[in-house]
């Protein structure tokens, strides 16, 4: 009760002010002036506890900036890309997709379908299109490749997401390495068990891994040449 607030010619029609939406028991306000003789607007309430503000972008809609009490221009630069309400660039609230669309707030931009995923090692947060194919989902969270990347995470063969410690990056793409097995020999590869799969160093200096059918085993670690000696020998 009493507040003096800013006041605020309506460009639009001559002879009114803007005058905030007020949450509370406010009843009025009306015209004052301030100790300096500039014009204000007093705020009366009925029972004197007070008024809240409301916890809307009412200042979009009422044509001046809350924050440097400049006028909007009369049209709005935007219309929001899901409930076709206008708004002004420099809104408060408005979301600039990477696709390009823009919305008048967070709400249309969920609504719209957009979320918000991490693009880097920093964090950095960018609204994009959920159904997206270059999002990838982790730990509650969206990633792009880059983000995967930034953050040591990597895509396995499953189209799962892991950390990248706990993988093993293979001539196939990323395995878990709790499903891995690493062998030496032909028998190795034939023993191991039916959930786990074999895998191998390259011979070739690389420190490379493979993984695959027997017979690409004993390709790539040269097995190939020892055993058809052997068989030569043995005949």
């Amino acid at each position: 009760m009493g507040a003096k607030l800013n006041y605020v010619e309506n460009p639009e029609h001559e002879g009114m002010v803007v005058c905030p939406y007020l949450d509370g028991n406010a009843h009025k306000v009306a015209i004052g002036e301030r100790g300096n003789g500039d014009p204000c607007l007093d705020v009366f309430t009925s029972s004197g506890r007070g008024c809240n503000t409301q916890g809307d972008c009412m200042h979009e809609y009422a044509c001046f900036n809350a924050d440097t009490y400049q006028a909007f221009p009369s049209r709005y630069a935007y219309s929001c890309c899901n409930c076709d309400s206008g708004f002004h660039e420099d809104s408060d609230y408005a979301v600039y997709t990477d696709e390009g669309n823009h919305y008048c707030c967070e709400d249309c931009t969920v609504e719209a379908g957009n979320v918000q995923a991490i693009v880097g090692s920093r964090g950095t947060l960018l609204w994009m299109q959920e159904s997206c194919n270059t999002l990838f989902y982790y730990n509650s969270s969206y990633y792009t490749s880059e983000g995967l990347e930034g953050n040591y995470l990597v895509l396995c063969h499953d189209d799962e997401v892991r950390p990248e410690e706990d993988c093993v990056l293979t001539s196939h793409g990323y395995y878990p390495s709790v499903d891995c097995l690493f062998v030496n020999t032909p028998q190795e590869y034939q023993d191991a068990p039916t959930d786990m799969s074999p895998v191998w160093m390259l011979n070739d200096g690389s420190g490379e891994v493979g993984i695959g059918s027997l017979e690409t085993f004993l390709t790539e670690t040269g097995q190939h040449r020892s055993l058809l000696e052997q068989s030569t020998g043995e005949s």
